[in-house]
């Protein structure tokens, strides 16, 4: 998995970060994330699967954060990520498998951790389990865990799939085996993808979810970002149907992505 990452390091801003799709799903999660560090202070971070650094440099201009400890599996991300946060003094980054986190990590405690845009994908449920585990060890009291992850069904690529005739693709992701999502022309990686009700089977008893938001139900998919350039209007309208239903808790089974605060449940 460290290889297609590498791979995809260069350009990855390009395609995502910087394109209308990418600035619009990020924006939802960071609204979402400004709004639950308002009144909090000396915020340290633990961000897993950092790519680019984007959300560390984000993290960073804000006045509630003390410090962001950002890993990723990929050093050619890490290597790009360092580079954007060069003047960013609160962040430091190291490599980590999320599936295989290291000692020195596992013994630091964080107010807020943090993994956007389906990096827990990346992992099976045996490893989900383990790893939701650990970060439960790993947060401060009343510390919240943020996630950002990718359904079993996505409406709007079901659609595009039937525009295509592509019907053994309708569904791919409605399936507990991985599959063999497209980084681009020639690189492939391992993806599963677990629903709202998959991920509560999965928190251990001392975690629970008490909120859920869309994070792409109206926004497209990444890779149809043509699209989002060539009809702009339309796209801007979707976007704001975005911002009007986030909130609505059991669209997250239908959109590209949704995101999960994770709390401490009081059990053991």
């Amino acid at each position: 998995m460290t290889k297609q990452f590498d791979f995809t390091a260069s350009y990855y801003d390009q395609e995502f970060t910087n394109t209308k799709i990418g600035i619009a799903q990020r924006n939802i999660v960071l609204k979402f994330l400004d709004k639950n560090l308002q009144g909090l202070k000396n915020v340290d971070i633990f961000e897993l699967n950092c790519g680019t650094g984007e959300d560390a440099q984000w993290f960073g201009e804000k006045k509630q954060v003390n410090s962001i400890l950002a890993t990723d599996i990929s050093e050619k991300m890490i290597e790009v990520a360092e580079q954007k946060n060069k003047t960013n003094l609160k962040a430091s980054f190291r490599l980590e498998d999320a599936s295989n986190l290291s000692p020195i990590v596992l013994e630091k405690r964080f107010d807020i951790i943090h993994s956007n845009f389906g990096g827990l994908n990346c992992l099976d449920r045996f490893e989900v389990e383990s790893l939701l585990q650990q970060l439960s060890l790993m947060l401060k009291p009343n510390g919240c865990i943020y996630l950002v992850l990718m359904p079993t069904v996505c409406i709007w690529e079901s659609f595009y799939f039937c525009l295509k005739l592509n019907w053994k693709n309708v569904f791919r992701r409605y399936t507990k085996d991985s599959v063999n999502a497209q980084l681009n022309v020639d690189t492939f990686v391992k993806t599963w993808y677990y629903s709202p009700k998959t991920l509560k089977r999965l928190l251990p008893p001392s975690l629970k979810i008490t909120n859920f938001q869309t994070v792409g139900f109206f926004i497209w998919p990444s890779y149809l970002n043509a699209w989002a350039t060539k009809f702009p209007a339309l796209f801007n309208l979707l976007v704001k149907l975005e911002n009007l239903v986030k909130g609505l808790s059991f669209l997250c089974f239908f959109s590209d992505h949704y995101m999960v605060k994770i709390t401490s449940s009081g059990k053991t």
